[in-house]
């Protein structure tokens, strides 16, 4: 094998993990300043992550095979659509826009913003 590609392929595997890791801490991040915040969608939040990770715990210490034939890119990929289906799920309650999950401090009419003004830049 190449040297060079199997260098990329390790690069590739390491920077899907980092990506996965950040994203489970943004998602550990939006169930405690969301509860924290008191927001009328705060148990949804909470609850939702909380089983989430727990299932990602329990097949990483069960050392299930689902576990390894997703990857860490598939573990980066349902995270993300994890914490975007939040945010537009509290984003569609009632007052979802002013009193919805919040993350790094920010509220979901900010991140949603964020993520419109990212799409309008692709």
């Amino acid at each position: 094998m190449n040297d060079s590609f199997s260098s990329s392929l390790k690069w590739d595997k390491n920077g899907a993990a980092i990506v996965a890791v950040l994203l489970y801490t943004l998602l550990l991040d939006a169930a405690i300043e969301t509860f924290m915040s008191g927001a009328p969608v705060r148990w949804i939040v909470v609850l939702t992550i909380t089983v989430y990770l727990g299932v990602s715990a329990l097949a990483w210490r069960l050392n299930h095979p689902l576990w390894h034939r997703i990857g860490w890119p598939g573990r980066a990929l349902i995270s993300f659509f994890v914490l975007l289906g939040l945010l537009v799920a509290t984003a569609w309650r009632p007052e979802g826009l002013i009193l919805g999950m919040v993350l790094m401090g920010m509220s979901t009419s900010t991140l949603l913003s964020l993520v419109q003004e990212k799409n309008a830049t692709m």
